[in-house]
């Protein structure tokens, strides 16, 4: 074979020789087939996992825009199961268990594959939202330590950590129920190092306006050291990433500069009525009011309206007037009521039917639903009448419940609540 030849032969074989080369070093480098490598990181995973002796505190954060905030969930691991609290529950003392699986699923993933109560809480579909609440209860495992688990939301997106827990899941709980009662406003302001930011409440998130910037909107969960947001937000080029707790305060300094104060503001309780539309139902009516509701609901509803279903009843300002807002059976109506504020926990209701809208009028004349509103400020015959009312909340500074007591009749009592019930059967 002459010299060139040779050449020719050298260059066409050299390919070879490289992707040989190369092979080799990546057999040097992954010295175990994927498989093992990934059973062998899921089989330490479940070892951090099991590790800590009171469990861990998960960071939750449904939805992709985490619309519905962060959420402290505490889990206890053992080989199968885990037992899962969250702050804020009805009784936080509760927890749910159920099992749970380290798989390999384009990575590894930590899953829990059976249905638990709070764990599902926002991936659970329901009436309305078939989609439920962009939650996870499947998680990639970015990084699993016995100081911290990252971990991000297959569904979501949205990284979350769990740091292992130094007290009881139970007590930590209870700490943290304790600070969001305490740091729960209905509204709030921002002093940022001497001016002032306007603040936008939603659930578990701030939106704040400062100027001509955009609005910033800030994601955050209850930590027991007060507010921490899922990320930082910048504003005016100062960075904001939580507030600290203080018991007892009205401000908080931010965790970042305490020339950054956030300060809960108390409006009076006759304000909170009057500019909010609360719910109410036949189990929080009084003495006096109940035997009016109960004609309604066993004289009317199907004697006189054929079946239909009062599906809600609220009382407050709902965008129309301020008055009694009622749907029953599709049909939505408003009895009007004029308001007189006494004192800051002190209320003048009667009935005002030029305040009427839709079909409140027809109802009225047609299906006795002002005896609906007795109670408030009306008598049998649809005619105004005026009732004093003491209010008072079931928390200091954000009430979910208030209660109206006549001032002339102690047996006229009425509960509003934050939230729907059924007008009926709750």
């Amino acid at each position: 074979m002459n010299k060139k030849n040779i050449f020719l032969f050298l260059l066409m074989a050299l390919p070879t020789l490289l992707l040989t080369s190369c092979l080799k070093d990546q057999e040097d480098t992954f010295d175990k087939p994927s498989a093992t490598r990934m059973s062998e990181y899921l089989a330490n995973a479940a070892s951090v996992l099991k590790a800590p002796a009171n469990g861990w505190v998960l960071y939750y954060y449904p939805d992709k825009e985490q619309s519905y905030g962060g959420y402290a969930f505490t889990l206890k691991f053992d080989d199968e199961k885990v037992e899962v609290g969250v702050e804020d529950d009805d009784d936080p003392s509760l927890t749910y268990t159920s099992l749970y699986k380290l798989i390999s699923d384009d990575g590894p993933v930590l899953t829990f594959d059976t249905y638990n109560k709070a764990m599902h809480a926002f991936a659970t579909p329901s009436a309305g939202a078939y989609e439920a609440l962009g939650g996870d209860f499947e998680f990639i495992i970015i990084d699993a330590s016995a100081e911290k688990v990252e971990l991000k939301g297959k569904r979501s997106g949205n990284l979350m950590t769990m740091y292992p827990l130094q007290t009881s899941g139970e007590e930590f709980r209870a700490t943290v129920t304790s600070i969001i009662e305490d740091m729960t406003f209905t509204a709030y302001t921002l002093s940022l190092g001497g001016e002032d930011v306007k603040v936008g409440v939603g659930t578990r998130n701030f939106t704040f306006t400062y100027g001509e910037e955009e609005p910033v909107t800030a994601a955050y969960a209850f930590t027991p050291e007060g507010i921490k947001f899922y990320e930082p937000v910048e504003i005016n080029g100062k960075t904001i990433s939580g507030f600290k707790y203080q018991e007892g305060a009205v401000s908080y300094q931010s965790l970042d500069d305490a020339s950054i104060v956030l300060n809960g503001i108390v409006p009076p309780l006759s304000e909170m009525l009057i500019g909010d539309l609360w719910a109410t139902s036949l189990s929080n009516i009084g003495t006096f009011g109940a035997p009016y509701w109960t004609a309604v609901k066993e004289q009317v509803m199907g004697p006189v309206l054929g079946g239909e279903t009062l599906e809600y009843f609220y009382f407050g300002d709902g965008g129309n007037g301020f008055g009694a807002y009622f749907r029953s059976s599709g049909y939505a109506g408003v009895l009007g009521f004029d308001a007189k504020v006494v004192s800051d926990d002190e209320v003048t209701l009667s009935y005002n039917a030029k305040g009427n809208k839709s079909n409140g009028d027809w109802y009225v004349a047609n299906a006795y639903f002002h005896y609906l509103i007795v109670p408030f400020g009306c008598d049998t015959k649809a005619e105004p009448v005026e009732r004093t009312f003491k209010l008072s909340g079931n928390h200091p500074k954000s009430p979910s419940v208030l209660t109206l007591t006549d001032e002339a009749n102690p047996d006229n009592v009425i509960r509003l609540l934050d939230s729907d019930v059924d007008p009926f059967n709750e």
